[in-house]
């Protein structure tokens, strides 16, 4: 951390401790409100169960649990199979050097500036300050997510991973867990998969092309890589949008001897359709629109890559030895014993190490937590069939989701417990639109997920809340209602103890 930017704004706290307080003040002022409404429960067997459960502590999951809490969803836990501090991408396979996003974007804070990210920027004292901020450095966003935390005491468990879930006989979800070599098993109403890009599918190097390549050989750009090894190394990468520009970048300034790049389409593409979908409309409106509309606009998301931003195209031209090669699609890889040699549409290249910037296979069949619900959840193929223009089979296998992230059924009555799986990443984006997968429109989506998991928690306890209100309910009459004491026609003049028994007496009659 620097001094802090010469220019503040007038009121903003001039320090971390400044900013807490004044965070505090404002939960107190924003307490309504405060009753805890959910009664405690144990299932059949005894064991506790949990309002929410959330697996993924990344920004989706603190965005969920912090939208919960602000609605008295007190009962909620937090796994996620990182250790502490390094959940999400940013400081695991995440290469860039800033956000793609605006630096102005609102995402965890629900509706309380206090909980932004400019306000903790401001406050820490960065250089630059804020109007000399282009973007937002990636290490220094995940400071934000660590700090934003610790300040609201979400209180996560680290390093557990999720095995699998199922259905109890009673009607809540079983989640086991695996901590070590112990495995343990949770319950709740509701369960959260806050699980990003690993959580909704795969992404691996096309086995066809890598059938034969050492592993050592061959890396997927969300993979972990140790690009020191790299130094020395020619390098090529099959994909030309952001993680690949990011992962070649990554390996030029390690120091491989070259970093070539190659793509299937002819020319570069400058256009991005998510930059007309940054709008409040679509943020927070897209999932209820018609399926033939959502599906005009996400099979473009998911079918068409986004393009590399400026500032990563000039983070890899600033290396003489970086080459991009267009309609060179690769057909086959071979290893000679020395050397990778790919044959590409364009002629054949030879390397050293391979990187595949492919992009994620959306399939919850190949996740094990998946595995035995897979063929009960409904998927786009299962409710809607695109005009041949738009068809996109990747898209298709998105899983079609109700209006609050939760999974619905492929055939109706066969898994009734699947609306209690609420999906909130990257998986939801064809349902949902990017707010679950992406910073952008986070704070939309946080506010529709808890907004749809405490209607659905309500209505089920609602009978109860119901049954505890007095009945018939005591209604106390307003004072001109009675008939007058003798001698004095001014009602407001009773006691309390009076009123309450003129209106006994009134409601007697």
């Amino acid at each position: 951390m620097t001094e802090q930017s010469p220019i503040r704004p007038p009121g903003a706290p001039s320090s971390l401790a400044e900013l807490e307080a004044r965070i505090a003040y404002d939960l107190a002022c924003a307490d309504y409100p405060r009753s805890s409404w959910l009664p405690a429960r144990t299932d059949r067997r005894g064991r506790h169960v949990h309002d929410v459960v959330i697996i993924g502590a990344g920004q989706s999951g603190l965005a969920a649990a912090w939208a919960l809490k602000r609605l008295r969803v007190d009962d909620v836990r937090i796994f996620d199979r990182a250790p502490k501090g390094f959940e999400g991408p940013w400081d695991t396979y995440a290469r860039m050097e800033t956000l793609r996003t605006p630096k102005h974007v609102t995402a965890l804070e629900s509706g309380m500036p206090s909980l932004s990210f400019r306000a903790w920027y401001d406050a820490s004292g960065f250089q630059p300050g804020w109007e000399g901020l282009q973007r937002a450095p990636r290490r220094i966003w995940m400071e934000y997510l660590r700090w934003f935390r610790r300040v609201l005491g979400l209180a996560v468990e680290n390093e557990a991973e999720l095995l699998g879930f199922s259905p109890t006989d009673d009607g809540f979800i079983a989640i086991d867990l695996r901590r070590g070599a112990a495995i343990e098993t949770v319950v709740a109403r509701k369960l959260v998969m806050a699980t990003g890009l690993d959580g909704c599918g795969r992404y691996e190097p096309p086995p066809a092309l890598v059938k034969g390549l050492p592993a050592h050989l061959h890396a997927h750009a969300y993979h972990d890589i140790d690009f020191a090894r790299l130094a020395g190394k020619r390098v090529a990468i099959l994909g030309i949008g952001s993680a690949a520009t990011d992962n070649a970048a990554a390996a030029l300034e390690a120091g491989c001897a070259s970093a070539d790049l190659f793509a299937r389409r002819s020319h570069p593409v400058n256009l991005d359709a998510r930059d007309w979908v940054e709008h409040a409309g679509f943020l927070g409106s897209f999932a209820d629109l018609g399926d033939a509309l959502r599906w005009r606009v996400s099979h473009r998301l998911v079918g068409v890559s986004s393009p590399a931003p400026p500032w990563s195209l000039e983070r890899c031209e600033a290396f003489p030895n970086c080459r991009f090669h267009f309609g060179a699609a690769w057909l086959r890889l071979e290893w000679t014993g020395k050397d990778i040699v790919i044959d590409t549409a364009r002629g054949a290249f030879t390397v050293d190490f391979v990187i595949f910037a492919t992009g994620t296979d959306v399939d919850l069949s190949g996740r094990p937590e998946f595995t035995a619900h897979a063929p009960f959840i409904a998927l786009w193929r299962d409710r809607f069939q695109p005009e041949p223009a738009e068809a996109v089979e990747d898209a298709l296998a998105y899983p079609y989701l109700g209006q609050g992230y939760e999974l619905t059924e492929r055939r109706e009555g066969t898994a009734p417990y699947l609306s209690d799986v609420h999906v909130f990443n990257h998986a939801a984006v064809v349902s949902m639109g990017v707010g679950a997968a992406t910073v952008t429109g986070l704070a939309f989506a946080a506010s529709r997920l808890s907004t749809a998991i405490a209607r659905d928690l309500y209505r089920a306890v609602a009978a109860e809340h119901v049954a505890a209100m007095p009945w018939p309910p005591y209604h106390r009459p307003t004072p001109p209602h009675f008939p007058p004491l003798e001698g004095n026609n001014d009602a407001d003049d009773l006691g309390p103890r009076e009123f309450d028994e003129r209106a006994e007496g009134a409601l007697v009659r």
